[in-house]
Order: structure tokens, then C-alpha cells, then sequence
């Protein structure tokens, strides 16, 4: 049984996997391999409609960030 205990919290950013760390102590020397997680690349989805809805048709309506806002507080009271 050791003669003295150390405990030492840090807090990692989301982009570790700590599922897959490893730590290793040797020689009075812990080391820590934590790998990081690959970077999400940005991508084109290319979205294709059935029937388009151009500027001034019926049925087109213009979209601001008044009645997004308008149609998220009428979901948050129902």
C-alpha cells in the first residue's frame, strides 16, 4: 500500500477519445496518450426538389429571421 496518494482532475476538450487512453507510469513519470478525434471536413449535399418555388410565385413565401422566429416561439407555447 503507498505511503501517499495524488489526485489531479483536468478537464479535456470534446475532441478526445478518452475511450482509447492509455497511461503509463515508469520511473516516477506518468504518461497519458489520449488520441484525438479526425477533424469533421465540410461537404457539399446537393438537395433536389421535385417542383421549384421561385421569388413571386404562389405559395412562396419570404423567409427573415422574423418569422423564424415567429414559428420557433409558437412551437416552444404549444
Amino acid at each position: 500500500m503507498p505511503l501517499w496518494q495524488l489526485l489531479y482532475v483536468i478537464t479535456l476538450p470534446h475532441d478526445f477519445k478518452t475511450d482509447n487512453a492509455k497511461a503509463d507510469f515508469e520511473d516516477g513519470v506518468l504518461t497519458l496518450a489520449i488520441p484525438r478525434v479526425k477533424e469533421a471536413k465540410p461537404r457539399m449535399v446537393e438537395v433536389k426538389a421535385k417542383k421549384a418555388i421561385g421569388p413571386g410565385k404562389k405559395g412562396a413565401k419570404k423567409v427573415t429571421k422574423k418569422t423564424v422566429a415567429k414559428k420557433r416561439d409558437s412551437k416552444r407555447e404549444a
